[in-house]
């Protein structure tokens, strides 16, 4: 009887465990109004059947937009990410790609916990980036969890900080190297938002593959 109530709750447990998605957006600027995504990446980390956290799926797509966006777009921005330097126009999908990928991402972002570095921007511009590109889908509430987890808030209280730090520094404090190259990509920042989650987590560090973060 003990096995089987210990088997028991160890499903409850786990059954209760969260599912993570790591978003990260580049984008145009910092107005949500005026400016858009160029660049989504989401790292769907969730736990095994006895509890051990995994990367499940990894997206990344180049939404496609009117070149009139483009005019928008604020230099600065458009300077941090490398956009044109890094070539990411050519990455571009079409139109009926990228509705297709934002209905499938849709659908795994679904009561799932957003996590970033600064969660709250990436969502916005996720949120409007679903209602431009898939309308008839796009519903006032978002798919995922209401609650954003903030790894640069969490680095804050747990390394005891009296500023909340950025994803760089976050992950310098916890002795995870960043690739100068691969930082403001969407899913360069994507890997290492995970692994600063992984830190604040105490799970076991995701290792740096560089396939997987061009």
């Amino acid at each position: 009887m003990t096995d089987q109530t210990d088997d028991s709750a160890q499903a409850d447990y786990v059954a209760d465990l969260p599912t993570f998605a790591i978003v990260d957006v580049e984008t145009t600027g910092l107005d949500v109004g005026r400016h858009v995504v160029l660049e989504l990446a989401a790292i769907i980390y969730e736990p095994n059947d006895v509890g051990d956290y995994h990367v499940f799926d990894v997206v990344e797509l180049v939404p496609n937009h009117h070149l009139e966006v483009f005019a928008h777009a604020a230099p600065e921005a458009m300077a941090k990410n490398r956009y044109y330097e890094r070539r990411v126009d050519k990455r571009t999908l079409r139109s009926d790609l990228t509705e297709d990928m934002l209905i499938s991402l849709q659908g795994k972002l679904s009561d799932v916990t957003l996590v970033g570095a600064n969660p709250a921007f990436d969502a916005r511009f996720l949120d409007a980036l679903i209602a431009d590109k898939i309308p008839d889908l796009y519903t006032s509430e978002p798919p995922w969890n209401f609650r954003l987890l903030d790894v640069e808030a969490l680095t804050m209280g747990l390394k005891k900080l009296t500023h909340v730090p950025g994803l760089t520094e976050c992950a310098n404090l916890w002795g995870i190297p960043v690739d100068p190259a691969q930082a403001h990509t969407a899913l360069g920042d994507a890997w290492t938002t995970l692994r600063v989650l992984q830190a604040c987590l105490g799970h076991p560090i995701t290792p740096h593959i560089a396939a997987a973060t061009r």
